[in-house]
């Protein structure tokens, strides 16, 4: 028997019978190659291509499925689920937790920032590492839109409280340190305030002030409200939760997590999975760029009120 299946069909365009073929050895059966003819015939008389779409391949990976949002506001940050992969449990079993502990040296500035979406208590650390880093001899500016909000009510009364970004305050931080040799410790704390990316003196402050004895904390939902001038100039990052997938691997993985442990070694949806699962508890991260390391703490029960 032949081993080539022939087909002809008419060609509208040319006004002739024309013939298809193929050779029988490439299809599991004989029955197989007729249909694949008969199916591009049908396709020709119809005006298309010979062959159809080629379909894409699928992934050989098995792509965790990861959730995209909240539903909403009520949803228990608890109860958002994240599949474990074999990789990720591996990477979980070395997991060890450290103590909050910064390195934060009083004779200069220093320049925090936290990350983390709305309702992840990243004003409840903010408040910490005040009471713990910051609550002697230091003369600390707090600006947020809405400071005078129930959060802020156990703020120590002696910290100067603004709805609003002061750049004045902080051009004459500068001046005083400047006349003064640096006797004060200044403290500017930016909670959410969204709209001064490109500020002279919030660049300054990241860059420069430092060096005048003025440390920085910011806490915004989104990396790219803040410069990458800034991002890059941040001694130490702090993440906590974020709701979407996207967020984690544009804001934590791709420009800060991505190559340490435990994310160096897994896949990209593995290090998303992971952080989502780790950071769903409210656990947290910190990144201490001057000395390339990267802990992860607890946060304690105690704080987790919602």
């Amino acid at each position: 028997m032949s081993k080539v299946v022939r087909l002809s069909y008419w060609d509208p365009k040319t006004a002739k019978n024309k013939y298809l073929q193929v050779n029988v050895d490439k299809f599991a059966s004989r029955e197989e190659a007729k249909k694949y003819l008969t199916d591009k015939r049908d396709r020709l008389k119809k005006g298309l291509s010979e062959d159809p779409p080629k379909e894409e391949k699928k992934e050989e990976e098995k792509k965790v499925e990861l959730p995209k949002e909240l539903p909403n506001d009520e949803t228990n940050l608890m109860d958002v689920q994240v599949d474990i992969t074999p990789e990720m449990s591996a990477a979980l079993a070395k997991l060890k937790y450290s103590d909050f502990n910064l390195k934060i040296t009083p004779k200069t500035g220093t320049s925090i920032t936290l990350f983390g979406a709305s309702k992840s208590f990243k004003t409840t650390l903010l408040k910490r590492i005040l009471e713990q880093y910051y609550s002697k001899d230091c003369i600390i500016l707090l600006c947020a839109e809405n400071v005078h909000a129930e959060i802020y009510d156990d703020i120590p009364k002696n910290i100067i409280k603004l709805d609003h970004y002061a750049p004045a305050l902080i051009q004459s931080m500068y001046m005083i340190n400047k006349k003064l040799n640096n006797k004060y410790r200044f403290v500017v704390i930016l909670d959410d305030i969204i709209d001064k990316k490109s500020d002279h003196y919030l660049e300054k402050l990241y860059l420069t002030l430092r060096n005048s004895r003025i440390s920085i904390i910011t806490s915004l939902q989104n990396i790219q409200l803040l410069k990458s001038t800034a991002r890059g100039n941040s001694n130490i990052v702090i993440f906590r939760k974020f709701n979407q997938a996207k967020a984690v691997e544009n804001y934590a993985m791709d420009e800060y997590l991505k190559n340490f442990p435990p994310f160096k070694d897994l896949k990209k949806n593995d290090k998303i999975a992971l952080y989502m699962y780790i950071t769903n508890k409210h656990d947290y991260f910190v990144l201490d760029v001057l000395n390339n390391s990267l802990i992860l703490c607890q946060e304690p029960p105690e704080n987790l009120i919602f």
